[in-house]
């Protein structure tokens, strides 16, 4: 009998609700941030005057600057004097045009996601004192990066979050479950977690499954406390049904790593198999949303912190992942 049968259990919410408790107080924290519009000052701009902005550009968003002209964009090595020309036909190009107007029409205004993203860096600062906090800046990426992060740098592509019935995601190709990702509901989410995962070092390459698993989990747990508001639907970009087949089918998965022997792999290729994006998760059933490795991860966390309360989130991130495991008592029940 197949270990994953879905089960018919019928939720009156969606499982999103987090039963530690996040209500912190950050009325006390200074900090207001201000989203940068890199997208509306090189697109707005006059063709024949980018010869003049691209240095004004570099020498206003540096780092973030160089990086996206030469890595997201590829058009140049950002300190050629000739840039400015090799700009030209992407600043002027028809359909680059027609989604940054398309931007303006759908997203005019931004300033509710600079609330949520300044109360998310509020509890970031609360729980993590020490670290830094980005500057945020919105991009045109030409439907390539929701999400792009410098050393100092958090860059939105707003043209990524234009809803999932727009037109020109169909036309370039982009797959079902990434476009139904594609709306303002995931921006804020989206946001956070992209520093997350590039501020907090993980050596992935001689670690086993169940620490790459929980380090990711501590992520998503810490994104939980950021966002306490926001259901898992969002921060895991998973649809009802796979959040309940999650669930539903808890005990099966954690057979399935048990059985296949697979909690202290360190086969990357294998590892990778349940952290990648896709429709579902490769070697599971059809009905199993992608990543469930770090749904997993972030449930045996949640193990761990309701049998550790006191710990707090700055001394999680820097428990030993076996550790922690192992102190989770994790059992999912059948």
């Amino acid at each position: 009998m197949n270990r994953f049968v879905f089960l018919c259990v019928l939720f009156s919410v969606l499982i999103a609700c987090n039963s530690n408790n996040f209500d912190v107080d950050t009325s006390k924290i200074d900090l207001s941030l201000s989203i940068n519009r890199l997208d509306k000052e090189l697109l707005n701009s006059n063709v024949d005057s980018l010869v003049v902005l691209n240095p004004k550009l570099h020498q206003k968003y540096g780092e973030f600057y160089k990086y996206y002209i030469e890595n997201i964009l590829g058009i140049g090595l950002v300190k050629d004097p000739a840039l400015g020309y090799a700009l030209h036909p992407f600043v002027s190009d028809s359909y680059v045009q027609e989604m940054y107007s398309d931007c303006q029409q759908k997203i005019p205004d931004i300033s509710f996601y600079e609330l949520e993203l300044t109360e998310a860096f509020r509890r970031y600062k609360f729980y993590f004192p020490e670290k830094r906090i980005p500057e945020i800046v919105v991009f045109f990426s030409a439907a390539q990066y929701k999400v792009a992060v410098t050393d100092n740098y958090l860059g939105i592509g707003l043209d990524m979050y234009l809803g999932s019935d727009y037109k020109n995601y169909q036309k370039i190709g982009l797959p079902a479950y990434f476009v139904n990702t594609l709306s303002t509901d995931y921006l804020p989410a989206d946001a956070m977690k992209g520093w997350l995962f590039t501020e907090f070092d993980f050596e992935r390459e001689n670690a086993d499954l169940i620490s790459t698993f929980i380090h990711h989990g501590k992520l998503m747990y810490i994104l939980d406390a950021l966002l306490p508001n926001t259901e898992d639907s969002i921060k895991f970009a998973y649809s009802g049904s796979a959040l309940r087949w999650c669930k539903d089918n808890e005990f099966n998965l954690w057979a399935h790593f048990i059985d296949n022997q697979l909690l202290y792999s360190k086969d990357q290729k294998q590892i990778s198999k349940y952290l990648a994006e896709g429709p579902f998760t490769s070697g599971l059933p059809k009905e199993s949303p992608a990543q469930v490795g770090i749904w997993v991860g972030r449930e045996i966390v949640r193990a761990f912190m309701e049998n550790n309360p006191k710990t707090t989130l700055s001394e999680l991130v820097l428990l030993d992942c076996q550790q922690l495991f192992k102190n989770s008592t994790y059992k999912p029940s059948r």
